[in-house]
């Protein structure tokens, strides 16, 4: 798990870069993980007198501030092809269910159901392999040499089934066994 999340680590530095202070005019407040409905909506006041609302890296938003959220048309950023694969570690999943072709970002309308809002537009990334790669190259894919072209052709047309992801937990146990040094 220590060599999956290195390389974890090693690609988010490649594509954003080393830590960095936030610019002097941006205000930040730390939230501890899964406490954010738990936070009184008037200490949220300053952030929410905003003329665009983006979430992303978000926990399941609830209660009165999804509901001032919503009505204000926020625009969500989904790590996942949606409607296939919802809630967490979805471009995880999508390279373990051999569909690459489903690797990628979904922005969306943010709604009181969790990665189902309006869709506004997919940034699908380039296809993966079933081993995991941790960074994909941006590339463009397109005719014949385009490898989601050839695993859709492969593996026929997709369903517009969702695959729910909701907690994290299984991507850990499943990666020790990917990056098993006897795996070929």
């Amino acid at each position: 798990m220590e060599k999956y999340l290195s390389k974890v680590i090693d690609a988010e530095k490649q594509v954003f870069g080393g830590l960095r202070f936030s610019p002097p005019k941006a205000q930040t407040l730390s939230i501890k993980n899964g406490d954010l409905n738990r936070i009184e909506i008037g200490l949220l006041a300053d952030a929410l007198r905003s003329d665009v609302y983006v979430v992303f890296g978000a926990s399941f938003i609830k209660g009165p501030l999804i509901d001032f959220l919503v009505a204000n048309k926020a625009i969500n950023i989904h790590m996942g092809i949606s409607p296939y694969y919802r809630g967490s570690s979805c471009n995880f999943w999508a390279i373990y269910d051999g569909n690459p072709d489903l690797v990628g970002a979904t922005v969306h309308l943010l709604s009181r159901n969790l990665d189902s809002g309006p869709m506004l537009f997919h940034a699908p990334q380039a296809c993966a392999h079933r081993s995991v790669p941790v960074r994909f190259p941006r590339r463009p894919g397109r005719g014949a040499d385009d490898p989601c072209a050839q695993h859709r052709a492969r593996n026929g047309p997709r369903s517009q089934d969702s695959r729910l992801r909701p907690g994290a937990a299984g991507p850990g146990r499943i990666a020790r066994q990917l990056l098993r040094p006897d795996r070929p």
